[in-house]
């Protein structure tokens, strides 16, 4: 296996893979929800990117940390939900 392994030839320069491999950056996320046409296509949320850019300044620092944990440390979108859904069944129990 390593022989067909070794024998097969890199699409991608050095320098290209070490780009590719950068971790993201909260500079990142803030330019991505800049970057979003602010009405368009809302998430599964329901929010616009208007939402996020408007109430950066509040918001911004969660938003950061939570998607760098999804993109840089392997967490899930799926928290998110679970996140939720215990907030919405601990509200039912114990009220607002």
């Amino acid at each position: 296996m390593d022989k067909i392994l070794d024998s097969i030839q890199p699409k991608i320069s050095t320098q290209q893979a070490c780009f590719l491999n950068l971790r993201f950056s909260g500079e990142d996320i803030r330019k991505a929800v800049f970057d979003m046409n602010p009405l368009k296509a809302p998430g599964k949320d329901g929010l616009p990117a208007l939402f996020f850019q408007k109430f950066w300044g509040t918001i911004g620092e969660s938003v950061i940390t939570a998607c760098l944990r999804v993109l840089n440390m392997g967490g899930t979108v799926k928290e998110f939900n679970n996140t939720t859904e215990e907030t919405e069944k601990e509200e039912r129990i114990t009220g607002p």
